[in-house]
C-alpha cells in the first residue's frame, strides 16, 4: 500500500514537471528556474526514499535539495528576505524534529525546538512591528521553545526546561508590558477625550430613551 502511494506520488511529480516544462517551452512560462525545479524533484525523490526506507541521509539530503530549490524559486519571485532567512532555521528544525520522533533522542529535540521557534520569530518580523516589541517577542518565542521541549519530551527531559522558559517568558513579558505602557502614555491625550465623548454620547441616548 505504502509503495503504491509512493509510486503514485512520483507519477504526480513527473506530470507536474512535464506540464511546467511544456508551458515553459510553448508559452515562455518561467515561474521557477529549471535548476530549482530539478532540486525540488530530486529532493522529493529522496524524501520518498526516506518515507519508505527510513534512511536518515535521504531525509537530510532531500530537505537540503528542497531548500535549494526554494531559494532558487524565491530569487525569481522576489520574496521577502526574512521569509528566506526563516527557512534556514525552520527546515533544519523540521529535520531534527522528524529525527526525534524516529529515535526519541533528546539531542534532536532540543535543537529542533529552538530552531523552529527562532525561525518562526524571523518569519514574524516580515510585519512592521516596533523594535521594542520585537525584542520582547524574541524572548517570548525563545521561552516557548523550552515549553515545547517539555511538552513533547516530558517523559525523558525532566522539568529543567521550566527554568529557562520562566526566565525568558518573564523577561519578554516585562518588555512587552513596558512597551505597551509607553504606547498607552503616548496615546493618553487622545484616549481621555475619546472616553469623554463616548460617555457623553451614551448619556444622551440613554436620556432620550427614558423620555
Amino acid at each position: 500500500m505504502q509503495e503504491g502511494r509512493n509510486k503514485s506520488l512520483v507519477g504526480v511529480i513527473l506530470v507536474l514537471i512535464g506540464i511546467y516544462l511544456l508551458l515553459n517551452r510553448v508559452f515562455g512560462f518561467n515561474l521557477i528556474p529549471f535548476q530549482g525545479l530539478m532540486c525540488f524533484f530530486l529532493g522529493g525523490a529522496l524524501l520518498l526514499l526516506y518515507n519508505t526506507k527510513r534512511k536518515t541521509w535521504a531525509l537530510v539530503m532531500g530537505s537540503i535539495l528542497f531548500f535549494i530549490g526554494f531559494l532558487d524559486g524565491a530569487s525569481s519571485l522576489s520574496l521577502h528576505p526574512n521569509i528566506i532567512a526563516s527557512g534556514v532555521f525552520l527546515i533544519p528544525g523540521i529535520i531534527f524534529m522528524i529525527l526525534y520522533q524516529q529515535t526519541k533522542t533528546l539531542g534532536f529535540l532540543i535543537p529542533a525546538s529552538i530552531l523552529l521557534w527562532f525561525g518562526g520569530f524571523i518569519m514574524m518580523t516580515i510585519f512592521s512591528i516596533p523594535g521594542v516589541i520585537q525584542g520582547g517577542l524574541f524572548f517570548v518565542f525563545m521561552g516557548m521553545s523550552f515549553v515545547m521541549m517539555y511538552l513533547i519530551g516530558k517523559e525523558r527531559i525532566g522539568k529543567w526546561p521550566f527554568v529557562p522558559a520562566s526566565i525568558l517568558l518573564g523577561f519578554g513579558g516585562v518588555i512587552l508590558l513596558t512597551s505597551s505602557l509607553r504606547i498607552a502614555i503616548k496615546l493618553f491625550p487622545i484616549i481621555i477625550p475619546t472616553v469623554l465623548i463616548g460617555i457623553g454620547i451614551y448619556i444622551i441616548f440613554r436620556n432620550r430613551k427614558q423620555q
